[in-house]
């Protein structure tokens, strides 16, 4: 059963199921979710294809976030590590620039993309429910790395950074920036979907994404780069 660790192969019957899951969780959230609606979006006429391929919803949820993160999460791995090697690894406007600039490129790549609104729904659904998950799959299979680990390594540094900048609850600061940020990309993703919409261009939206990350994390003067 696919997990979200990245090393497990996908088949294309399986991509096919988690490309619909994708779209109907970024379309109804995790509540509004069901194996059949994810059948009918998959234009799927066997309706036991997800327990056979997945076995469940909730683990093809997870094996869908796990193969979406994983190609994002290595991304952002390789920018913490050039951040450490040039001394940045907890400058709080590096590790924004990479978590907007990443999280910008995936959508390039990806569009027509889902996965800004993905993000949203499930922090509307729990902002911690999947890394509980990701903790407990990490636990159960043995694996050291997971498609989550950078993601969550920079918000950690994030929220230390804010800590330093005497922001209030950084934590929960960083959490809001997080959301705000993935909020901004998910607009963009509705408008590019649109036919009758205009959609803004991507490089403002990133210097948008990263004018409200810096202003709540770092209330300061110090303005943001989408450099990093």
């Amino acid at each position: 059963m696919p997990t979200p660790d990245s090393r497990v192969p996908t088949t294309p019957a399986q991509v096919r199921l988690m490309e619909a899951c994708e779209r109907v969780v970024a379309r109804r959230g995790l509540g509004g979710t069901t194996i059949a609606e994810v059948t009918r979006e998959a234009d799927h006429r066997n309706h036991a294809a997800v327990r056979y391929h997945f076995g469940s919803l909730e683990a093809l949820v997870r094996a869908m976030y796990g193969w979406r993160a994983a190609p994002l999460d290595a991304a952002r791995r390789h920018g913490l590590e050039r951040l450490d090697e040039a001394g940045r690894g907890h400058d709080v406007h590096a590790l924004l620039a990479l978590f907007v600039t990443t999280a910008r490129e995936n959508l390039q790549r990806l569009r027509p993309s889902a996965w800004a609104r993905v993000q949203v729904a499930l922090a509307a659904d729990g902002p911690y429910v999947f890394f509980r998950r990701i903790d407990d799959d990490r636990a159960a299979s043995g694996a050291s790395r997971l498609p989550l680990d950078a993601s969550r390594e920079i918000f950690g540094r994030l929220a230390d950074g804010a800590r330093a900048n005497g922001v209030a609850e950084p934590t929960l600061a960083t959490a809001t920036a997080v959301r705000s940020i993935n909020q901004v990309f998910a607009c963009w993703e509705t408008d590019d979907e649109n036919p009758d919409a205009t959609a803004p261009p991507l490089d403002a939206l990133t210097d948008q994404a990263l004018r409200i990350g810096g202003a709540i994390l770092d209330p300061g003067p110090v303005a943001c780069s989408s450099q990093p």
